[in-house]
């Protein structure tokens, strides 16, 4: 490999992870991270990540057990978030490896691993005590022996694959995207694979692996029904945020398509984004993160095209740089700011602040929206008013068996009268967010109306927050 593309490749891997590891703590703990670290925390007691209604969270498991060897150093946000940092800053290596491969090419593969490593999704999703880092990692390191084992079909590369491939899929259902990209990539050398012998040891380690595979499949997917239609958010959401790459993917997908292994990433990538729009019931831009690599791969060939047109390399570079800091002039970061905020329709309240700014003694009532992150940062609330994030219309979703918060087995508030009965006697504070008043019962939140608000706090789009006190006088 080129010393100078050894260069570049460690000044971006640097600079990634100074933008990544600027500041962790700057924002409060959101909801989902909070279930990570209450089920990772929880490991301590049961030896497994298990939630404190009893119910075990081995949705994620290798992410988990990271988490769980990082916080021996403490539960601070920045621990919690570090392994993310980690995992996201391997992502720039990693995509640059699995480019190379694809492309043949350094210096082209050099492009979507800048991408990613100033891409403000990219960035942001990797300072978050959540598996998406890990599972994105995962996904491209399982793809990257793909091309080690299309390039040399022997048993011990099939073990590579194999166990990184069950890793992602442990880590996140969405990695079995992982078959439909082998299928093609399969199909298109099947005369290089057919050939591969294994041994009876091999065929033991990689039984099991497909047998988990096998009902992965059968838990994850075959359940799925098709109930909502999300291709056009998720196309906006690439118009919206990555214009250039998505346009300048369609012509390198032109210019790729006698190559093999893009064919494959392309037809993989294709059948993903409809599975998605299609089947998955919850809509949330971070499921689009493995696909925005395949946007910034096909982008690549394209980017370069023109500035390869002239002859001197000088002008080459200039070229480049002049159309890389166009297309990159909107949504990524070059500088480390603190203050990043995740997807549009993530809510990112400040609990942290919130829950700091009141004095709870014993004995008062606290009556939250999320169970967790009061759990986290002040104790163990005393009611849930309950609500369906996913807005699919089931609360009950979010119910264990005995009829209590999934996520810390309190007591959900269900209606108006239940709250009035809970908040009629006795001292206490509410504490609600924006996205939690649109959902919720409209006679619950004419009842707040007539508390007094003793905390409240607006930053943005879904970050408003009030503490609200009854019971005081």
């Amino acid at each position: 490999m080129d010393k100078k593309v050894l260069i570049l490749l460690a000044v971006l891997v640097t600079w990634g992870f100074a933008l990544r590891v600027y500041d962790l703590s700057y924002h409060s703990y959101w909801m989902d991270e909070s279930y990570s670290v209450i089920s990772t925390r929880n490991m301590e007691k049961y030896g497994v990540p298990m939630l404190d209604s009893g119910t075990r969270y081995f949705r994620h498991l290798p992410y988990s057990l990271v988490l769980f060897g990082a916080t021996r150093f403490g539960y601070s946000e920045e621990v919690t978030r570090f392994p993310s940092v980690v995992f996201g800053t391997l992502l720039i290596v990693v995509v640059f490896f699995y480019s190379r491969r694809v492309f043949k090419e350094d210096y082209m593969a050099l492009v979507p691993a800048c991408l990613v490593c100033f891409s403000e999704l990219f960035i942001a999703w990797s300072r978050q005590a959540r598996h998406y880092s890990l599972l994105v990692l995962l996904f491209f390191v399982s793809l990257y022996f793909l091309c080690v084992f299309l390039d040399k079909p022997d048993k011990r590369n099939l073990l590579y694959l194999t166990l990184f491939s069950v890793l992602a899929i442990m880590t996140h259902q969405f990695a079995m995207v992982l078959l439909i990209v082998y299928f093609f990539a399969f199909l298109f050398n099947f005369r290089k694979v057919r050939g591969v012998k294994l041994s009876l040891p091999v065929l033991l380690l990689i039984l099991p692996a497909v047998a988990y595979i096998l009902r992965a499949i059968v838990r994850d997917v075959m359940y799925l029904d098709m109930k909502m239609n999300y291709t056009g958010h998720y196309y906006g959401f690439f118009h919206e945020q990555y214009f250039v790459f998505l346009y300048l993917s369609i012509a390198g997908v032109f210019l790729l398509r006698r190559n093999k292994s893009a064919v494959a990433l392309l037809f993989g990538g294709i059948i993903a984004f409809f599975l998605h729009s299609l089947l998955v019931h919850l809509l949330a831009y971070r499921y689009m993160l493995y696909l925005t690599v395949f946007l910034f791969i096909f982008a690549a060939p394209a980017l370069l095209y023109v500035p390869r047109r002239f002859g001197d390399k000088r002008v080459q570079a200039l070229v480049m740089a002049a159309i890389m800091g166009l297309a990159m002039s909107n949504n990524f970061i070059f500088m480390p700011q603190p203050e990043i905020w995740l997807e549009r329709d993530t809510p990112q309240p400040d609990m942290r602040g919130a829950l700091a700014s009141i004095d709870v003694d014993e004995d008062d009532t606290v009556i939250t929206v999320y169970t967790a992150l009061t759990e986290l940062y002040l104790r163990k609330p005393d009611y849930w008013l309950a609500l369906d994030f996913s807005r699919m219309g089931r609360t009950d979703a979010w119910l264990n068996e005995e009829g209590r918060d999934v996520y810390t087995n309190v007591t959900p508030v269900l209606d108006a009268a239940q709250f009035r009965e809970v908040t009629g006697t006795g001292h206490g504070f509410v504490i609600i967010d924006e996205m939690s008043k649109t959902r919720i019962d409209s006679g619950i939140i004419d009842e707040l109306e007539k508390m007094d608000v003793v905390f409240e706090k607006d930053e943005g789009f879904w970050t408003k927050i009030w503490v609200y006190e009854f019971g005081h006088d």
